[in-house]
């Protein structure tokens, strides 16, 4: 399925009269993933309520609609893809997504709760791009997260879905590709960015940029 197909469903659901708030920067990407190997995608959950606890910001919930847009968004990989691992961070808005999604795509693979998915796991890395204090080297915590997502086990199609935080992306992508997420470019809800191994390389693929790296996750200019 190309990206034609996957406006013509939102568009759908707008004209339906509901208000999509799937990133438009997703549906690009993931008409461009593979579907006859093993993939994957770190995506931040949906749409949640406002924190107005900073203290107790974890059990702040999904609203009607970040249920429906994951769900939705599990309806275009059942299309597609044949189900993998299912993972998420410990936080309920995270489990609740990638559950939303299963729905949607109708698969059966339980949701497994991974610390790494995690901000406290994350935020030594997260620091250091927020910071801006990166070095050549990709953060430590970045490349677990990194060797967790490309632990697909096999060669056979599949599509793993990564449930986690804004930080946990933005720590990904700003540790890794060195592109901007800050300000103007946070990570949205739902948002992600995907990987895949092409013959000998890996593959990272964020907002219609696609990067390659060696298996010891080594850029490829």
């Amino acid at each position: 399925m190309g990206q034609n197909v996957y406006s013509t469903i939102l568009f759908n659901y707008r004209y339906n009269n509901e208000i999509m708030t799937i990133p438009p920067s997703l549906l690009t990407d993931l008409s461009r993933v593979p579907d006859d190997r093993p993939a994957v995608i770190l995506m931040r959950h949906a749409a949640r309520f406002p924190i107005t606890d900073p203290y107790d910001h974890s059990m702040v919930s999904l609203t009607d609609e970040g249920v429906r847009d994951a769900e939705v968004l599990g309806v275009l990989l059942k299309s597609r893809f044949k189900p993998g691992r299912l993972l998420s961070s410990p936080v309920e808005r995270c489990i609740n997504t990638a559950a939303a999604i299963a729905r949607g795509a109708a698969w059966s693979e339980p949701v497994t709760v991974d610390e790494r998915l995690s901000h406290p796991f994350i935020a030594p890395g997260w620091l250091l791009v927020e910071r801006g204090k990166l070095t050549t080297s990709i953060p430590f915590q970045v490349l677990v997260v990194l060797y967790l997502m490309l632990q697909q086990g096999g060669d056979q199609p599949r599509f793993d879905v990564l449930v986690t935080h804004d930080t946990v992306v933005g720590a990904v992508v700003g540790g890794t590709l060195r592109m901007p997420v800050l300000g103007d470019d946070w990570p949205r809800f739902l948002e992600g960015v995907f990987a895949w191994r092409e013959a000998d390389r890996v593959i990272l693929r964020w907002r219609g940029t696609t990067v390659a790296f060696t298996e010891t996750l080594v850029r490829i200019d």
